[in-house]
């Protein structure tokens, strides 16, 4: 049956989901980049060890003590980003609730503000993490779909609708 509800879940987005969205874009979605920044890290730390060598004690201080700075900041950014996106948003503090109901050719989605249609050629990616589905619209627009919330089907069936619908452009990090 075409207009059927093969799977539904409503999903309440909370500062935590927010949190782990944050570090999953940092860690997970976004790899290079983060790799990148762990390779810098690395490069700055061996010249600091580099300096020590050469006798040149206060030079290997400023690079060791940014190898520690920049480390710390990677791993808080996450935080950083969710506390300031909360803080400045209204809306979010609400925890609001989105009604997901994947058909088998489309995706209704409903909260107390606003009601969506989206077709599965529209989302540009999907991502499945342990815990959440992640859907983005674009690169940067993600909605967050999670496992423990289903009201109709269960993870497994939206697993196989998402890589039946998406093929490589959904993706499993489990």
């Amino acid at each position: 049956m075409e207009n059927e509800v093969l799977v539904k879940n409503e999903t309440e987005y909370t500062y935590d989901r927010y949190l782990n969205l944050n570090k999953f874009n940092m860690y997970s979605a976004k790899k290079g980049s983060f790799i990148i920044l762990i390779v810098s890290i690395c490069v700055i730390f061996l010249c600091g060890i580099f300096m020590i060598l050469l006798g040149q004690y206060s030079n290997a201080i400023l690079y060791l003590v940014l190898s520690v700075i920049f480390t710390i900041f990677i791993f808080t950014l996450p935080k950083l980003q969710t506390k300031k996106i909360f803080n400045s948003d209204e809306i979010l503090k609400e925890n609001i609730k989105n009604t997901f109901e994947f058909y088998n050719d489309k995706i209704d989605i409903k909260n107390k503000k606003s009601s969506s249609t989206l077709e599965y050629k529209d989302l540009y990616k999907a991502y499945e993490t342990k815990d959440t589905f992640y859907l983005y619209l674009n690169r940067i627009q993600v909605l967050m779909v999670s496992k423990d919330e289903f009201e109709i089907g269960d993870s497994e069936v939206l697993r196989k609708l998402l890589s039946e619908k998406l093929g490589k452009k959904y993706i499993s990090k489990i």
